[in-house]
Parts: C-alpha cells; structure tokens; sequence
C-alpha cells in the first residue's frame, strides 16, 4: 500500500470515528440540544462519561512552580471528593451521588468537560490513569 493510499485512508476512518462520535446515540446525552441547556434540579439522573484529573501537569498543564497550581476554577483548591463539571447543567456547589462511587461536589471544570462528561479529582496519577474512562449513572442530589 503506498503512503498516498495509507493517508487516505487513514484520513476516511478519522472522519467515519468523528462521524460515529457526534451521530452515536449509545446512551443519553445532556447535551444533546444545546438551544435549550438548562442547569439539571434535584434528582434528575444522567449517564455521564467518567474520567479522572490530578492537579500534575498531565492533567492540568501547571508546574508546581505555578501560582495557579492546584487551584480549581471555583477557586477552591482540589481535593478528593470534588469534580470537573460543564457548569451550564451542573453548577459549582452541587452535590452528586456517582454510581459506584459515591457522593461528589462540582467545584471545577476542563477543557474538555462538556455536556454529560465528569472528571473526578483523584490525588494518585495511577489511579487516575487506571479508572480510565467509564460510563457511569449519575444523580443530582441538591
């Protein structure tokens, strides 16, 4: 196969994945209108797509060296039991209950955190990387 060929198609499977992505419906999305986004109440229930931060610079992009370092959007400085949220449905303050988890608060938020996403602050960068990616029932509590 020669280079031309392997970029083309390499290119047709990249847009068929991106295509999957923004067209798959596997579970239910929060955001999946966003003419109408309103913040979720008290016990509404969602899938959310879990996945984990540490304050390092793997995940945030500071040094320790940064006067910003640790320091969540909210302001308040990251701890275990806090969570990266898409403040549009979830405001700072909120407490949630994740499946399997356990009660949480949503005191920041990511980049890439949008819609039904949750980044959940783990201390341990082990830890975080082997939690992984995972689908999880999430409920509001208040």
């Amino acid at each position: 196969m020669s280079k031309l060929h392997r970029i083309v198609v390499m290119t047709i499977v990249s847009l068929a994945v991106m295509c999957m992505g923004f067209c798959s419906k596997t579970y239910h999305s929060i955001e999946s209108d966003y003419r109408t986004i309103q913040p979720l109440s008290k016990a509404d229930t969602f899938i959310a797509e879990c996945t984990a931060y540490t304050e390092g610079i793997e995940s945030c992009g500071k040094l320790p060296t940064h006067p910003a370092y640790g320091i969540t959007a909210s302001g308040k400085r990251v701890r275990e039991g806090m969570i990266a949220v898409d403040t549009r449905y979830i405001p700072f303050g909120t407490k949630v209950y994740i499946e399997g988890l356990g009660v949480f608060v949503a005191e920041d938020t990511g980049g890439a955190i949008k819609g039904n996403r949750i980044d959940i602050y783990m201390s341990d960068l082990n830890k975080a990387i082997q939690f992984g990616r995972q689908n999880r029932k999430v409920i509001i509590l208040e």
